[in-house]
């Protein structure tokens, strides 16, 4: 389970707090695209390097 706290702002960017397992915590900027369809995530802790970016899956023809 994750948990942990998010900010979005008007201009579509972020920051994010993230508790990992084992107490870990991860800290991000985020940048969303206008339309909502992608999410980029840039961790910013001293000594790391994670970038990650998700994609919104596409709706099936029945709505699902």
């Amino acid at each position: 389970m994750l948990t942990g706290t998010y900010t979005v702002n008007a201009d579509c960017t972020g920051t994010e707090t993230a508790e990992l397992r084992g107490g870990i915590v991860a800290h991000s900027d985020n940048f969303l695209s206008p339309d909502g369809n992608m999410y980029t995530a840039v961790q910013t802790d001293s000594g790391v390097v994670v970038t990650e970016v998700f994609y919104r899956a596409p709706r099936h023809a029945n709505g699902d």
